[in-house]
């Protein structure tokens, strides 16, 4: 047994660069986390790529080190540099994916007609549209006000509402005296984009 929980520990310290890498992207992004092992796969894929960005560094400063001494490449050498190329990988896919460069690429290139790397129509839609909304609750009232915060899906979550008024037939009743609502994503029925 204690053979098993060195391999799994040896296992899992493997992996950390991979589980950093996706920990900051999901961070950074509207992604849904996946199941346990999905993450599993996601994290070896991307301890694939920090090891191998790894290696290109090492054999850069193996060939720099016949001009410029730089000491040795050792085991703290590569612990230290898979950590900062996890979080550099994991900022750089979330940042292409939020800014849609990598999704604009591939369509370029033709291998793909999905519009940009946002998890869901949902989160498109409120990247898109920076705008005032109007929020329809199930019960009949409606809320006007800059959106601060949406959810990530519809299904759940909360909107963070600025500037936040109650929409009646008749008038607008302004909420001024708040910095925001907060309301449950459960009770609204749909939603408008004002011009």
């Amino acid at each position: 047994m204690p053979e098993l929980s060195e391999k799994l520990i040896s296992l899992l310290v493997f992996l950390l660069p991979g589980f950093l890498a996706m920990q900051v992207f999901f961070g950074m992004t509207s992604f849904q986390k996946s199941s346990p092992f999905e993450r599993v796969v996601q994290a070896l894929v991307a301890t694939y790529a920090v090891k191998v960005f790894v290696t290109l560094i090492a054999a850069f400063f193996d060939f720099l080190s016949d001009f410029i001494y730089f000491g040795v490449w050792d085991y703290k050498s590569d612990l230290v540099a898979s950590f900062f190329i996890a979080i550099v990988l994991g900022w750089v896919a979330a940042l292409s994916l939020n800014t849609g460069f990598i999704p604009e690429l591939i369509r370029r290139f033709g291998k793909t007609t999905r519009d940009g790397g946002a998890p869901s129509e949902w989160v498109r839609v409120f990247d898109d549209n920076k705008s005032y909304i109007t929020l329809h609750m199930k019960d009949g009232r409606r809320l006007t006000g800059w959106p601060t915060v949406w959810p990530s899906n519809p299904k759940g979550g909360h909107f963070f509402i600025t500037h936040a008024a109650w929409v009646s037939k008749s008038k607008e009743i302004p909420l001024d005296h708040l910095d925001g609502l907060l309301i449950s994503a459960d009770d609204v029925e749909f939603i408008e984009f004002v011009k």
